[in-house]
């Protein structure tokens, strides 16, 4: 039986190093505080939720232990 629901998915998106940014207005710039704030928000939606999450950082901060903690079936 084919449903019409929609199917709700949760992109969370993140700007961990924002070191190249020239925003001034930034409060936080610390890179590694900011990743601990990213995964800590990836924790709780992950444990409160049944949507599929798709976490995208802008900054091309390595996020490999997010990646390795949290990636499901899908490459």
């Amino acid at each position: 039986m084919k449903t019409n629901s929609p199917k709700i998915v949760l992109i969370l998106t993140a700007c961990i190093d924002p070191s190249n940014s020239k925003n001034r207005w930034l409060v936080l710039t610390d890179a590694k505080t900011r990743f601990l704030q990213y995964k800590d928000a990836l924790e709780f939606y992950y444990l409160e939720t049944k949507c599929p999450i798709i976490f995208i950082d802008n900054s091309g901060y390595d996020v490999t232990e997010l990646e390795e903690k949290y990636r499901g079936g899908e490459s």
